[in-house]
């Protein structure tokens, strides 16, 4: 359960959650920070595969061995993409409006800021974040 202190006087009234369940949460969120470097890690390896076989033709598979592996590499997964002049044509532009979305990396690629923030609008909608702190 949440105590008082943590809430201010303009939020509402916390949600009952289980000290069991905020415990829980303490513990994983330790071991995953004491995994990150051993995680960060495996990413560093996974991109050094990658370049090694970003020649090989897409439906090309290997059987690879180390001294204590067996890497198997499968061909490249399909992947679909979408033709988005046939489909504005197609759908007509008040419906490709309404089906399509930008990223706002995309905006950040082509647009100064100030004209981003004129295009687009902020909402308190976002995800929560959870910090755990150890009771002393």
């Amino acid at each position: 359960m949440l105590s008082n202190h943590s809430l201010m006087a303009k939020n509402p009234p916390a949600p009952e959650i289980p000290a069991s369940l905020i415990d829980e949460f303490g513990d994983l969120q330790k071991l995953r920070d004491e995994f990150a470097p051993t995680e960060a890690l495996y990413q560093k390896r996974y991109k050094e595969l990658k370049d090694l076989l970003a020649a090989a033709p897409p439906e090309a598979t290997f059987v690879e061995s180390g001294e204590r592996w067996t890497l198997d590499i499968s061909a490249r997964r399909f992947e679909r993409t979408v033709d988005v002049k046939r489909v504005r044509k197609r759908l007509g532009v008040e419906l490709f409006l309404r089906v399509c979305s930008v990223s706002m990396k995309a905006l950040e690629s082509y647009l100064l800021k100030p004209e981003i923030e004129a295009l687009t609008s902020s909402a308190q909608t976002g995800s929560r974040t959870y910090a755990v702190q150890p009771i002393e």
